[in-house]
């Protein structure tokens, strides 16, 4: 090879030999330069394969222009050959300097060390790793410049076949944790690597030392590096700290740039005025600036009208709180104007309390008045949350406007009212809101910052929000439904927090403890017994100092024992560390904390005052001292119960501290204390106990006094329905019902399970929709329960949402037993509401069934019995309005009937009528059915603009049923409109979500729609699949609504196929004889227009005028319609 040329290449001498090559000096006789030739491997080079992604790698290191960074310039094949041609760098590799000197000294060191950062650095801000930086691919030229060799090369030798998937490759002794275990690797193994090679410089020696590759990977894994005080004089302090943490086994607890790297070596050298590793906080706050620097950022973002939610995510004990609050105060320190205000979500409440972190915020706002005006623009453009959170009294009469306004408040209305609230005040001030433990908020809550995040152009808000992704995942938490919306559109970041690694417990104790004399091994006990948990670590160092072990002479700090002979006297698990922390307590203390925990994470004094029996100042004057001297509880503010007693609102440190003194009790203990705590809390809420009804429904369960358990949690259920929050309805209603389960059978757990169902039927209709299965269950159980002597009038209409399942599966013979029942009752006891009741019910069932002219029947009679003053019992029945749904369903049946103009005009007093409705599920329905009937008189524009709001409002609230009957709705107006595909994509969609949801009742009547599409699609074959398994339906059931229309759109599509035009005809003449039969007048003009035409065709018009004439003769109205203007040219045809 020596002294060949190879394209313009003259092979000089060559220089060295490894795994992935040779490499050559040699001349580049075109440019007259020296460079460097690296020959590859032929396994490689025989790979076409292979050759392809090397040529791919080697672009990517050849783009990189750097000059800590040999350059590669050329990538060429010639005579069987690949290689590379690169800068020739003249001096030596960094092993052989180590290797001549011994070491290198300090100062040096960190100069290469910089050198070698800068050319990483570069490098993977390109996207490009090394994967193989050890002292042998570090060259040092001359003129004291380092060169990094071999770019792009590493991740090829994975590649080759020296280098399987699932081996290791590089050199072993500089191999990261990851690299040496065959796992994913990104930038961080270079990070490592990096740390070898300073490590080798300053000490002479690989900080691993084995004798072979799987004892050398062994050390990686499982053994730290010798201190490098101990091998030489370091020279610089602080260098222990960077290579302790380049050197961390996990990537997560390395630097997670070389940025960061650059950042310390430089600080070392004096070329920053910035600390050694981290910044000191005044909590001595460690491992978080990045963090902190973030929240930081995200302010900044607000201020200039960038809303954020920032979630702050991790374990127990891992600094959450800690973060925020010292971003608080950071924010406060700095005097920028904006208002702060906090939120803690509760445990015990556990999402049954509807709304509570923004209860908390906005309370906390009321009480920083200054120089705006809070109170005054809360009760102006949020009065539903202004009266949730001040002290109105309902005798003064300035309060009684108010109140009266906010009695049916919408849940539209009130998530319009808070934004409106937080848009105004974010212009007069920044704000900043912090909402505690988001992983035990409720439904509404969520809901809530779903919407405020679709606000967030409007305001000047940070929303930052602590919670455990455990948790959330454990109990499959709303907020991980809106997280990945919010997240792709820029409304929200997260930051994760781990554990702090064993240099980051180093760093605290050097702030903690200044000028102490600890030994390293100090810090890693630490570490090890805590797990880097801050929390933990900050209570374990505070018994270490109560206990005389860590001790303050001569203004220094010091251990009085040696490492090895310390006993921390505590478990590896957290739990055991907190059982010494509860264990430091005094005995009344210890006392005070277990009532106090009774009550929850959060606690009144007034309240345990009352469990211990205790003067009310001795109960403050103690917690103030926990608070300060033991950091065991934190209070949050001074409050007053509705009987004026005044109390200080406090809550736990950590929750694990509840849970453990909670977990403390014996059974018997417990239920005593509980019961105290929940009769307290009853005298001082007198009347107005219902405020807290979640908190003392668990008191109660837990006191075993079950019946009140029941009666608060189906109180805490109401509430939440009025609020329209049903599905913590519905978590309330079970939990009381799994209570009542141990209860013995009687008459009262009856009626309290007959109350609990019926709040249970109208939240779980409202969110599973009439068809699902654990909706009928709940309404056979209360048909079960009902005793039809002792049976109230509402006890019986709360079985509306029976009839209403049994239309939706097609259980007809259900209904009709049902509406029979309702009328029989109505006639022994000569009830005009169940009258009216009955009769709505039974003309409803009746069209379906396709008896027309009876339902029709039945709906006057109904309104024959119908007095206004029935709206009120009957606004909302088993989470639906029974009023309006009767006018709902009355016009399509008129319109079947022949009156077009009576139907419209019925939908229009219909649409007047649920104008002075609030209930979003009722509201849904009036858009619905106005839709259904303008889609039967083809008017897609009118269609297409109800579908669009009820889709608007069904979205906000999480109505299944109608959202998708509104995305249906919208398909068949576009599909009219010429957006055919689009159209019919979410006609389909439609379906399939009513097949999932067990509708069968509306199907018929689509697939006859999404028939008529596909025959304009010229696609007649899909649509005849459709109209076949409608038919199959109506064969085997006596839902015959739109059988008329399944007939003749199958003859529509039979001739479009170009079959026998006999078998045509036969689909028309059926339609005809079902419409006239059914008395459906409207299906029976559209028969008689197909069948009309097709005689056309064949020349019949006398036969075709005479058939439309006699049906067209028979309306009296409606010639504006549609059908009847066509109906009334095609007659002009046939002239």
């Amino acid at each position: 090879m020596i002294g060949q040329m190879l394209l313009n290449f003259k092979i000089i001498k060559k220089l060295g030999e490894g795994g992935m090559g040779v490499v050559y000096k040699a001349e580049d006789t075109k440019l007259e330069r020296m460079v460097a030739i690296k020959f590859l491997p032929p396994e490689i080079a025989a790979h076409d394969e292979m050759k392809k992604r090397f040529k791919i790698e080697a672009k990517a290191a050849a783009a990189l222009n750097h000059p800590n960074i040999a350059t590669i310039y050329q990538i060429e094949e010639a005579e069987g050959e690949l290689f590379i041609v690169m800068e020739y760098v003249e001096g030596q590799e960094l092993r052989q300097l180590v290797k001549m000197l011994g070491f290198i000294p300090a100062h040096d060191a960190i100069a290469y060390a910089i050198q070698i950062a800068e050319g990483l650095r570069a490098a993977h801000e390109k996207g490009v790793w090394h994967r193989d930086i050890k002292s042998a691919n570090v060259m040092l030229t001359k003129s004291g410049q380092i060169k990094i060799m071999d770019f792009g090369l590493a991740k090829l030798a994975g590649q080759s076949g020296a280098s399987q998937e699932g081996t290791t490759m590089g050199t072993v002794a500089y191999m990261s944790p990851e690299q040496a275990t065959a796992k994913a690797v990104d930038h961080r193994t270079d990070i490592w690597s990096f740390g070898v090679v300073l490590y080798e410089m300053l000490c002479g020696q690989l900080p691993f030392q084995a004798e072979y590759d799987q004892a050398m990977i062994y050390c990686i894994l499982n053994v730290d590096p010798k201190p490098i005080t101990s091998l030489q004089d370091a020279g610089v302090d602080g260098l222990q700290l960077v290579l302790d943490k380049a050197l961390a086994k996990r990537p997560e607890d390395r630097y997670q740039e070389m940025e960061e790297v650059l950042t310390n070596l430089r600080a070392l050298t004096g070329e920053t005025k910035t600390g050694p590793i981290m910044r000191a906080a005044e909590r001595h706050i460690v491992g978080r600036e990045k963090e902190l620097a973030e929240l930081q950022k995200s302010l900044e973002h607000a201020y200039s009208g960038q809303s954020l939610l920032i979630g702050v995510g991790g374990e127990p004990g891992i600094g959450k709180t800690t973060l925020v609050e010292q971003f608080l105060d950071e924010v406060t320190i700095s005097g920028r104007s904006c208002l702060i205000a906090q939120g803690q979500c509760s445990e015990r409440l556990a999402g049954t309390e509807a709304y509570l972190p923004f209860l908390q915020v906005l309370e906390s706002l009321l009480q920083k008045e200054a120089d705006i005006p809070v109170a005054n623009l809360m009760r102006e453009k949020a009065p539903w949350w202004y009266v949730q959170v001040a002290s109105l009294s309902s005798d003064d009469p300035a309060n009684t406007g108010l109140l009266a306004d906010v009695r049916n408040a919408t849940q539209e209305r009130v998530k319009r009212e808070l934004a409106a609230f937080l848009q105004e005040i974010s212009r007069k001030r920044p704000l900043v809101l912090s909402f505690e433990d988001l992983h035990w908020a409720d439904i509404s809550s969520i809901d809530m910052l779903a919407y405020l995040a679709a606000q967030f152009d409007a305001m000047r808000l940070l929303i930052v929000a602590t919670y455990r992704p455990e948790e959330l995942q454990l109990t499959k938490h709303p907020f991980l439904q809106i997280k990945p919306d919010l997240l792709s559109r820029g409304r929200c970041r997260e930051i994760a927090l781990g554990f702090l690694p064993q240099q980051e417990i180093e760093h605290f104790l050097k702030l903690e403890f200044p000028e102490n004399t600890f030994p390293k091994t100090f810090a890693r006990l630490i570490h090890d017994k805590t797990e880097g948990s801050p929390l933990f670590m900050v209570d374990l160092l505070q018994d270490l100092k109560n206990r005389n072990v860590i001790v303050e002479e001569d203004d220094r700090w010091q251990l009085v024992q040696s490492v090895e002979e310390i006993d921390l006297g505590l478990p590896d698990s957290v739990k055991g560390m907190i059982e010494r922390k509860i264990k430091q307590l005094g005995e009344d203390d210890h006392r005070l904390m277990v009532a106090a925990s009774v009550q929850g994470f959060e606690f009144d004094s007034a309240v345990v005052g009352k469990v211990l029996e205790m003067d009310e100042e001795e109960v403050e004057e103690r917690l103030q001292k926990l608070e300060q001297d033991h950091r065991f509880v934190q209070f949050t503010e001074e409050d007053e119960f509705p009987d004026r007693t005044l109390t200080l609102r406090y809550r736990f440190v950590h929750a694990l501290y509840q849970n453990e003194l909670y977990s403390s009790l014996t059974r018997t203990r417990r239920a005593r204390l509980s019961r105290t705590a929940a009769e307290t809390l009853e005298s001082y809420y007198g009347e107005k106990s219902g405020k807290a009804a979640a908190e003392l429904a668990s008191l109660f369960e837990t006191a075993r006094d079950f019946e009140k358990a029941v009666d608060y949690l189906h109180e805490a259920a109401k509430q939440a329905v009025g609020v329209f929050a049903y599905r913590e309805a519905i978590a309330q209603t079970n939990r009381g019902l799994d209570i009542l389960k141990t209860l013995p059978e009687s008459q009262n757990r009856d009626k309290r399970e007959l109350g609990l169902q019926m709040t249970l039927g109208s939240s779980a209709t409202a969110v599973y929709g009439y068809a699902d299965k654990g909706v009928r269950n709940t309404y056979l159980r209360i048909r079960e329960l009902i005793d039809e002597g002792d049976a109230t009038r509402e006890v019986i209409l709360s079985t509306f949402g029976l009839h209403s399942f049994y239309l939706s599966t097609l259980d007809m013979q259900g209904a009709l037993d049902l509406c029979h029942w309702y009328l029989g009752l109505a006639d022994s006891n000569e009830d005009k509401t169940l009258l009216f009741f009955g009769q709505a019910l039974l003309g409803v069932t009746l069209c379906f069934i396709g008896d027309f002219a009876s339902g029709l029947e039945h709906f006057e009679d109904a309104f024959a019995a119908y007095d206004p003053q029935m709206d009120d019992t009957l606004a909302f029945v088993s989470g639906q309005d029974v009023v309006l749904a009767t006018w709902n369903n009355y016009p399509w049946n008129l319109w079947l009937r022949g009156f077009p103009d009576q139907a419209i005009q019925a939908s229009i007093q219909a649409a007047e009528l649920s104008e002075k409705r609030t209930d979003p599920h009722v509201v849904t329905h009036r858009f619905v059915f106005s839709a259904f009937l303008n889609m039967c008189l083809r008017d897609a524009e009118k269609v297409l603009q109800l579908s669009e709001t009820n889709v608007s409002i069904s979205e906000e609230h999480d109505l299944p049923w109608p959202l998708t009957l509104g995305r249906m709705h919208k398909g068949w107006a576009l599909s009219q409109m010429g957006k055919i595909d689009e159209g019919l994509k979410m006609l389909h969609d439609g379906l399939a979500m009513f097949r999932a949801m067990g509708f069968e009742t509306w199907r018929q009547i689509w697939h006859a729609e999404m028939a008529e599409v596909y025959g304009k699609m010229s696609q007649p074959e899909k649509g005849l699949e459709l109209l076949a398994e409608s038919l199959t339906v109506v064969d085997k059931t006596v839902h015959r609504m739109w059988e008329a229309e399944l007939h003749r759109i199958k003859g529509e599509l039979l001739l479009l196929q170009g079959e026998a035009e006999s078998e045509v005809e036969a689909c028309y003449e059926k339609a005809l004889a079902v419409a006239r039969k059914q008395e459906a007048k409207s299906f029976e003009l559209r028969a008689a227009m197909s069948l009309g035409r097709l005689w056309q065709s064949q020349g019949k018009n006398e036969q075709a005028k005479e058939l439309l004439n006699k049906v067209y003769n028979w309306f009296t109205e409606g010639f504006e319609t549609r059908d009847l203007r066509e109906a009334k040219q095609l007659l002009a045809e046939l002239s």
